[in-house]
């Protein structure tokens, strides 16, 4: 007789939720095994789902003594078996990409309609992941083929096209993939057990039998005369009449115990005859009576009106329940570190499980104030590594000209020229950056970086390192429509150049040796193997293709000072472990379940037809996870009522369970209350750690008052608009001497652009002056296609000035030609300075363009490249017209000999062309409320206040990070200081 037993019926044993299942697993082989010699446990085959799981049955033996322990192997595993040689190896899952990739951009080449080029890798990714489904599933491209798309959209018409690039590759029996080899070493393993059935036990034990391969080698299993199968989390309390419903996919595939209910179908194995591994496996069964009624399919839950009232042990299924619903996620994230450290403190192991990495980074952020670092299962994206960020930059380089930010962030980057002389690298990419801001980017590099760094003043390595950054630089840009092999080959070269600096040659020793620099070498060698398959690329395709790569690539953390009882577990890691206490975090419709995936070849309704698993199958492997979460001996459920600043739904299983105890009667919304009481507590202690020791003083609004002879006594025309509303940037500039760093690529280049039209009009009116026959629109914008050509900017933003200016050309000439009539320049572009004796202040201004008119006296003009201020905003703020006409009142500019100003007026020619004459009859009184002004600052008692009079409070102001915006309440100004011009 077996060791598990004679019978017809297939061997299928269960654990229930909550118990340990690698120490009850062990437990129960020990007990089977305690009257037979200790050989018999080596002859054991042992298969299991996950690395963790292997690990804690290593664990569960070594505290029993010395024992010879079962042949551990993993499921997953099975497709890289060796003994199955007869099978080819598998293809690389990137060569199967790649060949999938070159025949989704020939089609999307093609017909564009589906997707763009850019994509063509992501959805040669997601065709793989399809094509390992269909192997797995025993789901052929011809039963795709037969599917009937008529009733449906057209779009998944034409992804059955795409879907037929599968058939190219299917059941390749010199190249197959991972899930096909899986498939077919399962199938082998099956047939040679029917020819021959083992006699030594073979067990699989931690499996839900959600995918087809797995299930094949479950039921033959099952089926072996000395073979059993052991499930995980088997709710032993469900009712028959669920296990013989009729619930198919659409209604109960996100039932927790669906995946069981299906795969004892397919082995024709009725739920009665599950029986349980081990009669002494540690549970809670009232808590598990009360999750599995909680978690009835929505079609059955009628049931709780009858089976709710008769549930007994309500308050020893709660005792241990904590509830926390927090007002937002920096809150649920505290009280989570709250309770981890108790744990801590106590010496009880506790994981934090939840499926949602921004909660998991928050909570271990809050662990950092205790210096309690968790064990992290949470990969890192290579992207997100420090290798990953500098293959990304320089990937996005191949073939073209850096721009600014792009050529600075590579430069800058940590690992570039790290390994020597970083520090002068750092000095010399300042004084290039510098130059960047302030002259723009040069289109010729070489040049820009020849003039920053004129070699003939140093012998300190600068030719070296100037060639060692153009050298790179070039050979970047030279890259374009190579073979993949060559791109990730100059991808390597390029990197480790620039890691290595322009100092030492071909040291690569420890080059990738940092978090993330292993894959990252890795990933490019693998380029480099398989790049043949990849065919010859455009720089832009690589680009996507890499960055979808190290996007997808995740990096293990090696943390080796980890807290020994503290966990963070995302829902697969924490499968079937067991600590003392378990927090299911995020638990919000979303997060946990989170939104099934969208498939872009298959609707619902196809795959179900196909045969394929369906969304609701993630939705279901979830439920599963929450009712082993919540099973374990101690539990915190939490959510936060806010999420990303907008009101966040309760997960439905914390719905389900939170309705079933509020309508149970009385014990029930006791228990409920006791849970949610609980839960404030964690709440309020996580308040207390929140606050400060002191109480926060309230900070004042900015005010410096420096001494009266070190604030400015000269301000131009443009700065005293700057002065009037935010008087903090004029002290900040003139007595901080502080100068705001000019953006390395400009949001819109309106201050070239402005530049530029000033020195348009300008030619352009010298050249009416010679010959009024010259004012024409083809004159103006002949002279404006020449200074836009010089002056710095992006082509298509100067193309899209000229044909702005084109739109209002004609219509300026119109006007040139009647201001030619009425009057004559006398000055363009001409500064000028006025010393006010009675204040000791000197006042500058540039004056735009000054007319002497015909009929007596000047008329000044200021051009405006953007939109003209209103008459109320002169009136307010923007005083540069009004005392520019002042100053030529005072004979302030050279060569303007008359003084009489007859009339003052904006020209637009922005977007809006426009003339806007402004009445000079309060001209007199703004002089004189400037001068006020002038005075009061001259008074050491008035201050520099931040944001006195701004236009809109929402605009962002010079230096306010300065002044600390953000920490002062704007509508409370200091005592005693001015509110208005």
């Amino acid at each position: 007789m077996g060791i598990f037993g004679t019978t017809r019926t297939p061997r299928v044993f269960a654990l229930p939720p909550g118990c340990n299942f690698a120490e009850e697993l062990v437990a129960g082989l020990m007990e089977k095994f305690s009257s037979r010699p200790p050989e018999e446990m080596a002859r054991v085959e042992l298969y299991l789902n996950a690395g963790r799981v292997r690990k804690g049955v290593v664990e569960a033996f070594s505290v029993r003594g010395a024992f010879l322990l079962p042949k551990l192997q993993l499921i997953t595993n099975l497709s890289k078996d060796v003994r199955f040689f007869r099978i080819e190896p598998q293809v690389s899952g990137l060569r199967r990409r790649l060949e999938l990739f070159r025949a989704v951009s020939k089609l999307l080449e093609k017909d564009d309609r589906f997707a763009a080029q850019s994509s063509a890798y992501d959805l040669a990714d997601s065709l793989a992941t399809l094509m390992d489904e269909m192997h797995a599933e025993g789901v052929s491209p011809e039963r795709i083929g037969e599917l009937d798309v008529s009733q449906h959209s057209a779009h998944w018409a034409e992804s059955l096209k795409f879907i037929d690039i599968i058939s190219q590759f299917w059941r390749r029996e010199d190249a197959p993939d991972n899930q096909a080899r899986q498939r077919m070493v399962v199938e082998t393993l099956v047939e040679s057990w029917k020819r021959s059935p083992p006699s030594h036990p073979i067990i699989v034990a931690g499996s839900t039998g959600s995918r087809g391969a797995t299930r094949l080698l479950m039921q033959a299993v099952a089926a072996l005369p000395n073979g059993a199968v052991i499930l995980p989390c088997f709710d032993f309390q469900l009712p028959g009449t669920y296990w013989q419903g009729k619930a198919d996919s659409t209604t109960g595939e996100d039932h927790p115990q669906f995946r069981f209910k299906r795969f004892l179908e397919f082995i024709r194995c009725r739920p009665n005859q599950v029986k349980l591994w081990r009669e002494d496996a540690q549970t809670i069964p009232e808590r598990n009576q009360l999750i599995s009624l909680a978690l009835r399919p929505a079609p059955v839950t009628g049931q709780w009106l009858t089976e709710g009232p008769r549930l007994t042990g309500i308050a020893a299924a709660t005792k241990n329940l904590t509830l926390i619903e927090a007002p937002h996620a920096r809150a649920e994230a505290v009280a989570i570190a709250c309770r981890l450290r108790q744990a801590a403190e106590s010496g009880e192991k506790a994981a934090l499980v939840t499926p949602d990495i921004r909660l998991a980074k928050q909570v271990k952020a809050a662990l950092e104030r205790w210096n309690i670092q968790p064990e992290d299962s949470f990969n890192v994206r290579l992207a997100e590594t420090l290798p990953g960020r500098l293959l990304l930059l320089i990937a996005s380089l191949f073939g073209s000209d850096p721009d600014p930010l792009s050529l600075i962030s590579l430069t800058r980057h940590p690992l570039v020229h790290s390994k020597s002389h970083r520090k002068e690298h750092c000095v010399r990419i300042d004084k290039l950056e510098r130059d960047v801001r302030r002259n723009l980017m040069d289109a010729d590099l070489g040049r820009q970086i020849n003039r920053v760094f004129p070699t003939n003043k140093s012998n300190d390595g600068l030719p070296d390192w100037c060639k060692w950054l153009m050298d790179n630089l070039v050979q970047l840009k030279s890259t374009d429509n190579v073979c993949l092999s060559l791109f990730a080959k100059i991808h390597q070269e390029v990197a480790e150049s620039l890691i290595i600096g322009s100092k030492l040659k071909n040291d690569t020793k420890d080059l990738w040796n940092t978090f993330g620099g292993s894959q990252a070498l890795a990933l490019l060698q693998e380029l480099q193997r398989e790049g043949a398959s990849g065919g010859v690329l455009d720089r832009a395709a690589y680009t996507h293709l890499f960055s979808s790569m190290a996007y997808r690539k995740s990096v293990q953390k090696t943390d080796k000072l980890n807290h020994p009882n503290i966990s963070i577990w995302n829902t697969v890691d924490a499968r079937m472990q067991a600590p003392d206490v378990v927090i299911a975090g995020g638990l919000n419709e979303g997060v946990w379940p989170n939104a099934s995936p969208v498939d872009p070849w298959l609707n619902r309704a196809l795959r179900g037809d196909a045969g394929l698993l369906m969304p609701e199958r993630l939705t279901g492997l979830l439920a599963h996870d929450f009712q082993q979460a919540v099973s374990a001996p101690v539990v915190v459920l939490s959510r936060s009522e806010r999420r990303k600043d907008e009101p966040a739904v309760p997960s439905r299983w914390l719905i389900r369970l939170t309705t079933l105890l509020a309508g149970i009667g009385d014990h029930g919304k006791v228990s409920l209350a006791a849970m949610r009481q609980r839960g404030q507590q964690l709440l309020d202690l996580a308040m207390q750690m929140e606050e400060p020791l002191e109480p926060k003083k309230r900070e004042s609004r900015p005010c410096p008052k420096p001494p009266v002879e070190q604030r400015p006594k000269r301000l131009s025309v443009t700065n005293i608009k700057t002065l009037i509303s935010n008087p903090y940037e004029i002290y900040a500039r003139y007595v901080l001497k502080l100068n705001e760093l000019d953006p390395l690529v400009p949001n819109s280049y309106a201050a070239v652009r402005g530049t530029a039209i000033h020195e348009i009009l300008q030619k352009f009116v010298d050249l009416v002056q010679k010959d009024e026959s010259n004012c024409n629109a083809d004159n103006l914008l002949a002279i404006a296609d020449s200074i836009f050509a010089k002056m710095p900017g992006p082509p298509h933003l100067k193309r899209l000035w000229l044909a702005q200016l084109e739109i209002i050309a004609l219509k300026f000439a119109s006007e040139e030609a009647n201001r030619a009539m009425a009057g004559t320049p006398v000055a363009l572009e001409v500064k000028g300075e006025h010393l006010i004796k009675e204040i000791d202040f000197v006042l500058s201004a540039i004056v735009d363009r000054v007319d002497r008119l015909r009929t007596g006296g000047l008329a000044v003009y200021d051009y405006k490249s953007g939109s003209i201020p209103s008459l109320s905003e002169v009136n307010r703020r923007d005083k540069q017209l009004p005392l520019t006409t002042k100053m030529l009142n005072f004979g302030a500019f050279p060569n303007v000999q008359e003084t009489t100003v007859m009339r003052a007026a904006y020209i637009g020619v922005g977007k809006y062309p426009q003339v806007r004459t402004v009445p000079m009859d309060t001209f007199e009184e703004t002089w004189k409320s400037f001068i006020e002004m002038i005075r009061s600052y001259q008074n050491p008692e008035t201050g520099y206040l931040s944001r006195l009079n701004m236009y809109q409070l929402r605009y962002g102001a010079a230096f306010d990070h300065l002044a600390r915006y953000g920490e002062w309440d704007e509508a409370v100004l200091p005592t005693g200081v001015r509110t208005s011009e």
